[in-house]
């Protein structure tokens, strides 16, 4: 992999070297060079993406396993939510009951006391 720090050095040494071997046609060496390492930034950049990516994936599945916890914690909240309102509404109708049965043997025992006293 080229950096772009070594590339200078690499242009010069490679002009260096295709003088010194009679190549008149540095400059298509070179540019073929400088397209070779805007390829590699590009595969480096690709590759920086595709981390990116199987990261944002996992995260994504994490969040996703959440969601559905909470949806099952949500579920079962609203299934105790409903067994206690059933429970809340039989004991008012229980209360309700025995609010009319006490009435009812209050005054049955202030007839009985009314009668006995009478007597």
């Amino acid at each position: 992999m080229v950096r772009i720090g070594s590339l200078n050095s690499m242009i010069y040494a490679l002009s260096l070297e295709l003088m010194f071997q009679g190549i008149s046609c540095a400059t298509d060496v070179i540019s073929t060079y400088l397209r070779t390492f805007a390829i590699q930034k590009l595969q480096d950049k690709c590759e920086v993406q595709g981390r990116n990516l199987a990261s944002l994936e996992e995260r994504c599945s994490s969040l996703k396993s959440t969601i559905d916890q909470l949806n099952l914690a949500l579920e079962r909240a609203n299934i105790g939510e409903a067994e206690m309102r059933a429970e809340i509404q039989s004991l008012q109708r229980t209360l309700l009951d025995t609010s009319s049965t006490s009435q009812s043997s209050s005054e049955k025992l202030k007839q009985v006391s009314y009668s006995f006293v009478m007597q």
